[in-house]
């Protein structure tokens, strides 16, 4: 009868929420439709998990144990996590989008309520005047109140730094303008930016930020394609950025160009 076929639902899904609490399932079991003898939900999240390369489940379960801290999401321990993780050239390829009408691709691999792990496939800068290579750069942007760390994966990645500071201020001067005062101007320029760092890092490298620190610009300055895996914590659904003039502060809405979409065939 209806009343035993939910108790087993019941027990099945407690135990494969057992077997795979590291992936954080929540599960209400009132919303279950007792007709049905599994719950798609859960078992859409254990089949996508079954089919991610050992290296990304090794790297989840990492971040999930660090993610359920006493203290929280820990920064320094999140940079150790992301720049030994093993993944190799195989497995970023397979998850590396490629669209030559985009500057960047996001492929999202893994999501809970406490972070967001996506990898980024950056298209190569262009060749300019006397040769010089013009770097495909993001717009500059804030981070939506969450911590965001990126490993690069293969090649180099350049981050620009950036603070704000008031109108008609000296560029040395240290008073500085808080970038979560952004979010309360509706599309409104509280000051000017500052451009206060300039690095390449190289592949294994991981890049940390988060609105306390400042806004960045990242890009891919060379004429090969780069690839970075990025941890936000927690998830960013919308960051404000700036356009490329940098006269006009917009909101952006985060979207992903897949969701564990794999590539059959990557020429490059």
């Amino acid at each position: 009868n209806k009343k035993k076929k939910k108790k087993r639902m019941t027990n099945a899904l407690r135990k494969l929420e057992d077997e795979f609490k590291h992936l954080k399932v929540e599960t209400n079991l009132n919303n279950i439709d007792i007709e049905e003898d599994k719950s798609p939900l859960v078992n859409h999240l254990i089949k996508d998990f079954k089919k991610l390369p050992k290296s990304y489940k090794s790297l989840i379960k990492k971040i999930d144990n660090e993610m359920e801290h006493k203290e929280g999401c820990r920064t320094e321990e999140m940079m150790e996590i992301m720049k030994t993780a093993k993944i190799p050239k195989r497995d970023i390829m397979k998850f590396g989008l490629i669209m030559e009408n985009s500057q960047y691709t996001r492929n999202l691999i893994w999501e809970t309520k406490h972070y967001a792990l996506i990898l980024l496939t950056w298209n190569p800068g262009k060749i300019g005047e006397n040769n010089k290579i013009i770097p495909n750069q993001s717009v500059i942007h804030t981070h939506g109140g969450s911590k965001c760390w990126a490993r690069v994966l293969a090649n180099k990645m350049n981050e620009k730094k950036y603070d704000m500071i008031p109108f008609g201020a000296d560029e040395d001067t240290e008073e500085t303008i808080d970038v979560n005062e952004l979010y309360n101007k509706k599309n409104k320029k509280p000051g000017k930016l500052r451009k206060y760092s300039d690095q390449t890092a190289s592949e294994g490298e991981v890049l940390y930020i988060n609105d306390s620190i400042g806004m960045h610009s990242l890009g891919n300055p060379t004429e090969r394609y780069s690839y970075t895996l990025h941890c936000y914590a927690p998830g960013i659904k919308t960051c404000k950025y700036f356009t490329k003039d940098d006269k006009n502060l917009r909101t952006a809405t985060m979207e992903y160009h897949g969701e564990r979409k794999q590539v059959n065939h990557l020429k490059q």
